[in-house]
């Protein structure tokens, strides 16, 4: 996590992800991966809004970023349980890239 703050109340979250080396070799993710193109990030964007005001259960429209921005912030602070906060942001990012992008085939490159 960063020290650096946002406009709103709460901290920007950075993820640094790299690959691994284990005796020299590269460990590869064995998960899904997704051939992303710079037209499908605005799908992404949308998809990704709505799918956390949905798990959410937020109220507002996801049309006024601020107030989406605040009104998932209040919700994430009220929260007792990190493990099914964090449960629900993974789950609307994979249904967001699901979404938006292709998903890679093995030897497949963009």
């Amino acid at each position: 996590m960063c020290g650096d703050e946002s406009c709103v109340d709460h901290k920007i979250i950075f993820f640094n992800i790299v690959a691994e080396r284990s005796n020299g070799k590269a460990v590869y993710y064995p998960g899904k991966r997704y051939l992303m193109k710079r037209v499908d990030w605005g799908k992404f964007v949308n998809k990704l809004t709505t799918n956390l005001l949905l798990n959410f259960r937020c109220l507002i429209s996801p049309n006024d970023p601020t107030k989406c921005d605040e009104e998932l912030s209040n919700k994430v602070k009220q929260g007792t349980d990190t493990g099914e906060t964090m449960d629900l942001f993974i789950s609307a990012v994979a249904a967001a890239s699901d979404a938006a992008f292709r998903v890679s085939r093995a030897g497949e490159r963009a």
